[in-house]
């Protein structure tokens, strides 16, 4: 049922309990204790539509935060609104046909949500937007991201790409070794919810926003934690994401092309975390890579001040604002042969 389905059947349901009372006081006219518990539930009823009426026309035209879940009828709804513009490719990102991208060095910034500003209303606030102003006409710089990403589709996504990178951020988060835990069988367990539950939250904003405010306390950050804990530490895992890592290396290398990567440890988590993204950090920087370690950057730092708001945990404005100021460190000029860091 739609929300305007939702507001019509309410308003319906409190006209017909209003007009029920209406006739009663006309038609049942001896007192008794039965016509005043009827009179009560009546009202009450009535006064329950009119009340779900009002926050679902609230959940639905006034508030629209973003809660870090891709599947809430807020997300999609927030999505709609702000998630744009979509290239042919479908990135978050402007065209860059052939003609654009002629005699300029070419970036790719690749990830998942981080890189692709979830949260983010204006999507000139994220790293690669920034980057690109900063940069100049001599550069163009490509975003290639998209919500839910690991390794292996970021590493995909670079191959398709029908353009060649000069150089290669890479912006890594501590839950891209869920879809490599996945293939090894351990998949991230969610709780249990009844088919039908989810199909009448889904069908009023109102609902959603109180299913997914429950469902939250019933996947705790600590259960998310453990898990990727649990994944970090099975030595089977890690190998076979350190080896989705190492064949992107070994694409970016082959295409001579710079490369940095930027590790972000759980933003309202960060020391927690920070032990498992030490090893891709290892890693990373054993294989001759430049790493910007983010967990090392934000030690210390109210999480509150990193993330978009209070129920999503994606990096704010200022922070990818400086991460941008970090890479444009490091980043070589067009023209220059190094490879590396600075």
């Amino acid at each position: 049922m739609s929300t305007a389905a939702w507001l019509a059947a309410t308003a319906l349901v409190a006209l017909g309990v209003a007009g029920a009372v209406l006739v009663s006081r006309r038609v049942w006219t001896r007192p008794s204790r039965l016509r005043r518990w009827a009179g009560r539930a009546t009202v009450g009823a009535c006064t329950l539509a009119v009340a779900f009426l009002a926050c679902e026309a609230y959940f639905k035209f006034l508030w629209l935060e973003p809660d870090g879940f891709g599947v809430s009828l807020h997300t999609r709804l927030w999505a709609r609104r702000y998630l744009h513009p979509r290239n042919s490719l479908g990135y978050r990102d402007v065209e860059h046909d052939a003609a654009s991208l002629e005699g300029k060095r070419v970036l790719f910034v690749v990830g998942d949500s981080f890189v692709e500003g979830a949260g983010l209303r204006d999507y000139r606030r994220r790293t690669s937007n920034v980057l690109a102003r900063r940069l100049g006409p001599a550069w163009a710089v490509v975003n290639i991201a998209q919500g839910g990403w690991g390794t292996f589709q970021e590493h995909a996504a670079m191959v398709r790409y029908p353009r060649r990178p000069g150089a290669v951020v890479l912006v890594y988060y501590v839950n891209d070794v869920l879809p490599a835990a996945a293939e090894q069988g351990l998949p991230l367990e969610v709780p249990p919810t009844r088919g039908w539950v989810r199909a009448v939250a889904g069908s009023s904003y109102f609902l959603d926003f109180l299913y997914w405010r429950l469902y939250r306390l019933r996947l705790d950050e600590g259960a998310l934690l453990e898990h990727l804990e649990t994944c970090f530490d099975d030595p089977d895992v890690l190998r076979a994401h350190l080896a989705e890592l190492d064949a992107l290396v070994r694409w970016v290398e082959a295409r001579e092309a710079e490369l940095h990567v930027v590790v972000f440890p759980h933003l309202v988590a960060l020391e927690r975390t920070r032990r498992l993204t030490d090893r891709v950090v290892r890693f990373l920087t054993d294989r001759g890579v430049d790493v910007l370690d983010m967990g090392a950057r934000l030690q210390g730092r109210d999480p509150a001040e990193l993330v978009v708001g209070r129920f999503d945990s994606h990096p704010g404005e200022e922070l990818n604002e400086e991460v941008a100021e970090l890479l444009l460190e490091r980043l070589s000029a067009p023209g220059d042969d190094r490879r590396g860091a600075r």
